[in-house]
């Protein structure tokens, strides 16, 4: 049957201090309260025999006298109980029963196997945040290259586009030329003659 926490706990207080501390705590407990109760009623016995005339109703105020003193003694009691199972008598972390070193010493074992697939879980991701960054560095280089080459092609469109133009014009003057060439128009001035009558002629 498997121990409960408290079971374990107590196993362990009781080992390592040498006595059980809740018993322990609980039987000086016990023994104040009969303390108290035994000095309450040496006091009830005195007052019976100094106030004869009081006899009847001392037992009954002694009675309220004793519950009050024993509850407010046990509340305080219950506080340093607690204070002293909390604060000092506390099993030290490293403390280990010889029965449940082997135990331990599994625990431990299968923690460190754990650490270490944990450990290379995270180089794992660590390499790949680092090759990420890398590849996200080589892609702002790509992105740059390609910026300036869309730049460098926009420069390029825009002389090629005037050059066209340019010529355009001069492939009319040719055309035009080559029209007044054949029709017999070389002599041609637009300021001194009419085209309709050197057509006529």
């Amino acid at each position: 049957m498997d121990k409960s926490g408290n079971e374990i706990q107590e196993e362990y207080s009781t080992q390592h201090f040498g006595f059980p501390p809740k018993t322990f705590l609980d039987n000086i407990g016990i023994l104040i309260l009969e303390r108290v109760s035994n000095v309450l009623k040496g006091v009830q016995t005195v007052l019976m025999e100094k106030c004869p005339d009081s006899k009847d109703s001392i037992p009954s105020a002694m009675s309220h006298l004793q519950k009050d003193w024993l509850q407010a003694t046990q509340e305080s009691l219950l506080q340093l109980n607690k204070v002293l199972l909390q604060e000092i008598l506390i099993v030290p972390k490293d403390f280990v029963l010889p029965e449940d070193r082997v135990h331990v010493g599994k625990r431990l074992s299968e923690e460190k196997k754990e650490f270490k697939i944990l450990s290379a879980m995270f180089e794992d991701k660590l390499f790949e945040i680092k090759r990420l960054h890398a590849y996200k560095k080589c892609l702002e280089e790509k992105v740059s290259e390609l910026t300036s080459i869309d730049e460098e092609y926009s420069k390029l469109l825009e002389e090629w586009n005037s050059k066209e133009a340019v010529l355009d014009i001069q492939g009319l003057d040719t055309i035009m030329q080559q029209m007044i060439s054949k029709c017999g128009l070389e002599g041609y001035d637009e300021k001194s003659h009419d085209l309709k009558e050197r057509l006529s002629s």
